[in-house]
């Protein structure tokens, strides 16, 4: 029973790092030869191991912004300062890269440059923000889903107008 279950985890790993690597490969050749879709795979591509990648600068602090107007308050998440020509444009204050996601897709989204001074750093994790996000502002900041479930739950009452 040992050496079967030794063997299945030696196959496994065997296949899903060589035969699995293979197969990308080889997609990855035939999409490197179709004129358009070449450029969109290798940009998305690119954003995605830039977004994903664990060592990455990409969204490691939240912040606050007033957006979509005074005294309404956004989360963001924070990038990176603006580099090249960009920063060169932008007046003479310090500014920030942000995103704001859309709920509850937070896929989809507004970037922008903002004024450091205008924006709250908050000690919020990113987990947590994306998770505020999702619920539409019904998770708050380390609760877990089954007790705002089970609150729900308990505490239901319809609304009276």
């Amino acid at each position: 029973l040992v050496i079967l279950l030794f063997g299945l985890t030696l196959l496994g790993f065997l296949t899903a790092n060589l035969v699995g690597r293979t197969l990308i490969d080889i997609g990855e050749r035939i999409v490197d030869r179709m004129p358009f879709v070449r450029g969109l795979y290798k940009s998305a591509k690119q954003i995605f191991e830039t977004v994903f990648s664990q060592s990455g600068t990409s969204f490691r602090k939240v912040g606050l912004v007033q957006y979509p107007g005074p005294g309404l308050w956004s989360i963001v998440f924070l990038s990176s300062a603006p580099g090249g020509d960009i920063a060169m444009r932008l007046p003479e204050d310090e500014y920030i890269s942000v995103f704001l996601p859309c709920a509850p897709n937070p896929t989809t989204g507004f970037f922008f440059y903002v004024r450091r001074a205008d924006v709250i750093e908050v000690q919020t994790s990113v987990d947590d923000a994306f998770k505020i996000v999702l619920s539409l502002g019904l998770l708050k900041e380390g609760e877990r889903q089954d007790e705002v479930l089970k609150l729900a739950g308990e505490d239901a009452a319809p609304l009276k107008g």
